[in-house]
């Protein structure tokens, strides 16, 4: 380069001094050498007041000659595949674009780093200054921050402290990213240093990666959460699978480390298995990648197992990463370590939570050793800005979880300081306070409301239950939470869970349980065979409920409790007299009782009025008297819908008594009135809330259709029968859909299915209880159509094939003639 041209530049620069530091020396990377120091020098001449401005030589080199020159970067290279964040990065980009300061907030191991280099390749020709990285999690001391970020910049060491003006001015007109890697643990340095240079610099922009926000004016904070997986309840146990953002990381990781892992797309087992693994893992991508590193020696199987203790399982990261990415554990160390005693405390004792929970549960049970109540809250807070809390936009109030990663090691954590006992303690204690409100609000509100309410508290219920029950914490506090928990156990259709929980609590509480605690466990399990169709399983423990009640001169209760053994003995003939003499001895009781409390272990409480319980026993009634009666039998029902109806709209005990009626109808051959029965029932139970009793509405209303013959209609009960008891694993409606999807075969379909559907009930009817008025009804109809189209060795044969049937194989029969197609042969059914 001449001296002309040299003198030229000099020139320049000194009639356009915010250029001449930046654009001399943004020249002087393209010189040789010698010239190259002949400008540096020049700059310093043109303007000495300001630093010497070097960059290192990192810009792209991918550009082919002639393509001009590419912007300096410094952005690392990925050495694995990207899953899953395409709509994340597409709005990180535009963020950055967009606004001058972008902090991506996540938990430990949730891929913001990945996501921010991600973006910065997006980025590289929107920034023709420079898009430069700085890693901060090497560094303790927050007085190196400035310095390392001016290094990045290309600036003097020196020159970091930003005591001045004169760093800043360097990168005034610079178009340049800077991405300011993990900085939680300077968080405070970072923020002065990105305030400082957001103030007086234009044209820049800052994308960090923080546990929590900067907290500047302007920032725009993306919280980034894990990887999606499968539903809870929709597990996808085949190929499709694959497409799953998490599951998809999973398996590309695993192909590294173990090439001839295959999964095909028809191993339900392996899908499983993985889907396994990265929910326990919450999609987390760090956690899944450790995981996938274990594959190739421990096998699928014992790695699904193994991840129970996940902390001792899940470590030997790359060797090139952070010490703190090398296992799981350093991970969350270094997470807890940057919290302050009472956030650590807090963080601690939130591990009892095993869902999601209010302000309040983490008030009861996080407070003490010097930590007051109304501290707790500003804590949680902070933990959620730090990223180990999620906070929950559930209405009306914000409730928080932690991910069951991030649960485990603070569960640990609290064993190591003793606190555990404690917490769950508070933890039982508060939310058999909740279940008390569960029970004295019963009634007083929208059913709906009520339901959804404490809904979300059913896995702290379950924590609850399972400390004071199973681990023998407080057996009679654990009981007392179950009977207050009844009513919503039957409403959130529970039936099942709540039976196990009922036979775990009679078994803690063994021969010495008092025995009003051990009567009423066994009326909340005859509530709950009953819910579920089991009125023969309702009669042992019915029959002990009221042994106890009557030894303990509990005359209410015996009451009730022989009001619902009338119940259940009248589903067998040869006991319907007695359940008649039960039922009238019960209905004397409650007519001397006007305002008494008729069962409760707490003595005084008034839940269940007299002339609630006066009703229902009346509508029991039509099931202990003379069958034949229908006339008799009607009036009872009839007589209970009303006065049922006028002090309580809408509940779905009415929806119950309708159904009744309905039966009753189509047992007098009145099939219209059966439908309109039906149709009053499945009302009811349509307005979101429980289905208690939804199952036999469809049922009654499938029937009475096909009795008035409109083939249609039925089957769409039917199906809507089908899906639901899937849904509940209720094995009566499953019993239920299988009769009335038989019969709908027979009517026009394939025979030899219809009689597979059969023989498919017929194994399974003699376990479950099913309404008698449809099942005798439907099964003449089945056996008129099958006798009608085929003879007798086909239709045994049919019959036959479909009672050797498993569950899976009945419901895929099933499903077909829901969705009715052609009629088929022989071969469509399962051998």
């Amino acid at each position: 380069m001449s001296v002309d041209a040299i003198s030229a530049l000099e020139r320049g620069a000194r009639r356009a001094p915010r250029r001449d530091t930046v654009s001399l020396l943004t020249e002087a990377l393209r010189l040789g050498d010698a010239e190259r120091a002949s400008l540096e020098t020049a700059a310093a001449e043109a303007r000495p007041s300001r630093p010497r401005v070097f960059a290192p030589d990192v810009r792209d080199r991918s550009a082919g000659e002639g393509a001009g020159p590419a912007p300096l970067h410094n952005l690392p290279i990925p050495m694995t595949s990207f899953y899953g964040r395409e709509h994340e990065l597409e709005t990180l980009v535009s963020e950055v674009v967009e606004r001058r300061l972008t902090t991506i907030t996540g938990f430990a191991g949730v891929g913001k780093t990945r996501l921010a280099t991600e973006a910065g390749w997006k980025l590289i020709e929107h920034f023709p200054d420079g898009i430069h990285v700085v890693e901060l999690a090497p560094l303790s001391d927050p007085d190196l921050v400035a310095p390392r970020i001016a290094a990045a910049l290309g600036l003097p060491p020196q020159a970091g402290q930003l005591a001045g003006d004169l760093w800043v001015d360097a990168l005034r007109e610079r178009r340049a990213l800077l991405i300011i890697d993990n900085c939680e643990h300077v968080l405070e340095a970072v923020s002065v240093t990105t305030q400082r240079l957001l103030q007086r610099c234009r044209d820049f922009r800052v994308l960090a990666t923080s546990r929590e926000a900067l907290r500047l004016p302007g920032e725009r904070v993306m919280l980034l959460a894990p990887l999606v997986l499968p539903a809870v309840d929709h597990q996808v146990a085949d190929g499709r699978a694959r497409d799953l953002p998490a599951i998809s990381l999973f398996l590309d990781r695993v192909s590294d480390t173990a090439p001839d892992f295959k999964l095909l797309d028809n191993d339900v087992s392996g899908w499983r298995s993985v889907q396994n693994v990265c929910t326990k893992l919450d999609g987390i991508p760090l956690a899944l990648e450790l995981a996938a590193a274990r594959v190739s020696t421990l096998g699928l199987p014992t790695l699904e197992r193994g991840l129970d203790d996940r902390f001792r399982l899940l470590r030997g990261g790359a060797r090139t990463a952070l010490p703190r990415q090398q296992t799981l554990q350093a991970t969350l160390d270094w997470s807890y370590a940057v919290l302050h005693e009472d956030e650590q405390r807090v963080f601690d004792r939130l591990g009892v939570f095993p869902g999601s929970f209010s302000s309040g549960a983490a008030e009861a049970v996080c407070f003490g050793d010097g930590i007051p109540s109304e501290s707790v809250l500003d804590i949680v807070s902070s933990l959620v800005e730090k990223s180990l809390i999620v906070a929950l936009d559930v209405a009306p109030t914000t409730r928080y979880r932690l991910l069951e990663t991030t649960r485990v090691y603070a569960l640990q954590r609290l064993e190591k300081c003793g606190g555990v006992l404690a917490a769950r303690r508070r933890h039982a204690e508060y939310y058999h306070a909740q279940s008390l409100g569960s029970r004295s609000s019963f009634g007083t509100a929208s059913f709906v409301e009520w339901a959804q309410t404490y809904a979300q508290e059913l896995d702290n219920f379950r924590a609850a239950l399972a400390w004071t029950i199973d681990e023998r914490g407080d057996v009679m506090l654990g009981a007392a939470i179950l009977w207050s928990l009844k009513r919503l156990l039957e409403w959130l259709n529970l039936n099942a869970e709540g039976l196990t929980w009922c036979n775990r609590a009679l078994a803690a509480l063994g021969a010495d349980a008092p025995p009003a605690v051990e009567a009423g466990i066994n009326m909340i399990a005859t509530r709950l065979h009953m819910a579920l169709g089991g009125f023969h399983a309702a009669i042992p423990t019915s029959e002990r409920a009221a042994v106890l009640y009557r030894e303990l001169g509990a005359e209410l209760q015996l009451a009730y409790a022989r009001t619902f053994l009338a119940r259940a003995l009248a589903s067998e003939p040869e006991s319907r007299a007695r359940a008649d003499e039960l039922l009238d001895e019960a209905l004397a009781v409650y007519s001397e009782a006007e305002h008494r409390a008729v069962v409760d272990i707490d003595p005084g409480e008034g839940e269940l009025p007299r002339r609630l319980m006066n009703v229902l026993a009346t509508a029991f009634k039509a099931f202990t008297i003379d069958p034949a009666d229908i006339p008799r039998r009607r009036a009872f029902v009839s007589d209970a819908v009303e006065r049922y109806a006028a002090l309580s709209p809408k509940h779905f005990i009415i929806g119950v008594m309708l159904v009744n009626l309905a039966e009753l109808e189509l047992e007098a051959g009145d099939y219209e009135a059966a439908v309109e029965r039906a149709d009053e029932s499945l009302e009811i139970y349509r307005a979101p809330g429980s289905s208690f009793g939804h199952i036999w509405a469809l049922n009654a209303a499938a029937t009475a259709e096909l009795a008035l013959g409109d083939l249609e209609a039925a089957r769409s009960h039917a199906c809507d029968l089908l899906a639901m008891a899937r849904r509940l694993g209720s094995a009566p409606g499953l019993g239920m859909a299988l009769l009335l999807l038989a019969t709908i075969e027979a009517d026009g379909g394939d025979p030899v299915r219809a009689g597979g559907l059969f023989g498919a009930w017929e194994a399974c009817a003699g376990k479950v209880d099913t309404p008698a008025a449809t099942t005798r009804f439907l099964c003449t109809r089945v056996h008129d159509a099958l006798t009608a189209r085929s003879d007798d060795i086909e239709r045994a044969a049919a019959i036959g094939t479909g009672s050797r049937w498993t569950v899976d194989e009945a419901i895929d029969v099933a499903l077909q003639v829901a969705e009715r197609p052609p009629a088929v042969g022989l071969t469509s059914a399962p051998a």
